[in-house]
């Protein structure tokens, strides 16, 4: 799996890294920037079509098209990527969790979280492992114990 990942992330980051070497050094030749512009229509309907392929994918509910929006616009409007990602995710998990019914939620990354106290720990929709099925056994109230403690 490693090697997999290194073979898809290294070639791309070389020639990202060659790109913006060749546009560091010759970047500024007038017989140079027709290629640039050449290059911006290119990776600007690479982006459009994963935007829109993505977008597809993921949108599920206006909720999410109302934070989508929402963090587009102030992307635009100049604000830092990285919080607006972070506060979109924020008000998604917050806003769809409280939208739905506590006992439709599906456990994810910290079920005591989502969880009243005291339910069962089979309520976390975990597979049905031999260890889990005696709730009379150690694993399984050390485990209820610490997801509801």
């Amino acid at each position: 799996m490693i090697v997999a990942g290194m073979g898809f992330i290294i070639p791309a980051t070389l020639i990202t890294g060659a790109i913006a070497w060749f546009y560091q050094q010759y970047g500024s030749i007038p017989d140079i920037k027709p290629i640039w512009y050449g290059i911006r229509p290119a990776v600007l309907a690479i982006i459009i079509n994963a935007v829109y392929k993505f977008g597809k994918k993921t949108l599920k509910n206006w909720q999410l098209g109302i934070i989508g929006a929402a963090v587009m616009i102030a992307s635009l409007a100049g604000m830092s990527e990285v919080l607006l990602l972070l506060a979109g995710g924020i008000l998604g998990m917050l806003w769809l969790s409280s939208s739905q019914k506590r006992d439709n939620v599906k456990a994810s990354f910290s079920p005591h979280f989502f969880y009243r106290q005291n339910q069962d720990i089979q309520r976390l929709r975990l597979p049905q492992l031999p260890f889990l099925q005696d709730k009379s056994s150690a694993t399984y109230r050390s485990l209820n114990s610490f997801w509801y403690s």
